[in-house]
């Protein structure tokens, strides 16, 4: 007996896929190798304990009983189960098949496990998906900035007739030479955009004011924020505030947190802007008093196609994080029911 017991190990111990054999109480009967070291556990320590004791998460079946506890009562085979199990804090992803182990009478007495680990097959495919995703996005906004750009140049010759024709526009030639810059910095957002999607970007780095990049921004968000019955404020420690950076790039960042900060506040509310510098970087804080992040989706947002927002796209603050890391900038996200605090740090210039 000791000698087909040793042989059997000796079997499942060949075998490059994890094996498991487990009771009528899910407790481990048998580990074999290749699960000892997918699992990180030590076979003989394993022996006796249930899955979950070890780390496991497998996953619900029909919203009650679990595959292991529905095979070892009907005698049900599961094809392509999957799992997670906690090995020393990180979470692992695993497949497998769970079949019944039956006696001469058909009754189950235990079950087998087979299963493989595929944590990285799943990150390669969700990566796959969002190349995929990219490819569309690219072709949807190349033919965006065709549609855009062509009113665009309109607009932007327009303006330069009427400040050279009106002599009304010349008592406003401060608000024109604003419309001219911003028509300018769209056609630069819209060649962004399409590099986005094509993950192409050439940012002209220099040093840059962001107290003075915040007012004209706050210019242009004023009727917005009127709008939707919000109050805007701002304290800056200095009158300048100087980084090294791209200043369409960083209007850019500065404009989806503000207008993100406006649409959470449906019943309007308050918008603090604040800035200060520490021993190496400007620190800028943007504070509201919306309905807030609940816990479970502020650990995703920034993340690409992730939103809350019934028309959101889930690009904005993905845009946001992926500027701030072309800068060596951070970005976080603190939240309550009572407001949401981002704060923003950007490396200071030599200016600063």
């Amino acid at each position: 007996m000791l000698k087909v017991q040793v042989r059997e190990q000796s079997i499942i111990d060949s075998m490059i896929n994890g094996v498991l054999a487990l009771d009528q109480e899910e407790r481990v009967t048998a580990v074999n190798r290749a699960a000892a070291a997918l699992l990180d556990i030590e076979p003989q320590e394993a022996v006796g304990h249930t899955l979950a004791e070890l780390g496991a998460r497998p996953v619900l079946l029909h919203g009650e009983s679990l595959f292991l506890r529905r095979c070892l009562e009907t005698g049900e085979r599961f094809t392509n189960v999957e799992g997670t199990w906690d090995v020393q804090g990180t979470m692992y992803l695993f497949q497998g098949n769970v079949s019944p182990v039956m006696d001469d009478d058909g009754t189950v007495k235990g079950l087998v496990v087979v299963f493989e680990d595929v944590s990285e097959k799943r990150l390669l495919q969700e990566k796959l998906k969002h190349s995929d995703r990219l490819g569309l996005l690219g072709e949807f906004c190349a033919e965006v900035l065709h549609e855009v750009r062509n009113p665009l140049s309109s607009i932007l010759g327009a303006l330069e007739l009427l400040e050279c024709a009106s002599p009304k526009a010349c008592g406003r030639r401060d608000l024109l030479t604003v419309m001219e810059r911003n028509v300018g910095e769209m056609n630069r957002f819209l060649d962004n955009l399409l590099s986005f999607a094509t993950e192409r970007r050439n940012v002209y780095f220099e040093s840059v004011d962001v107290v003075k990049l915040l007012r004209e921004m706050l210019m242009l968000l004023q009727a917005r924020a009127r709008a939707a019955r919000v109050r805007i404020g701002t304290d800056f420690q200095d009158e300048e505030l100087w980084v090294q950076g791209g200043s369409v790039e960083l209007k850019q960042v500065f404009l989806n947190i503000s207008l993100n900060a406006i649409e959470a506040m449906p019943d309007g509310g308050r918008l603090a802007i604040s800035g200060f510098r520490d021993s190496d970087a400007v620190c800028l804080e943007f504070a509201d008093t919306g309905i807030g992040i609940s816990p479970e989706n502020l650990s995703r947002i920034g993340q690409q196609f992730f939103t809350t927002k019934e028309a959101g796209t889930g690009i904005g603050l993905f845009v946001v994080r992926r500027i701030l890391d072309e800068h060596q900038g951070t970005f976080s996200l603190a939240s309550t029911e009572n407001g949401t605090r981002v704060s923003v740090r950007l490396p200071r210039s030599a200016a600063s």
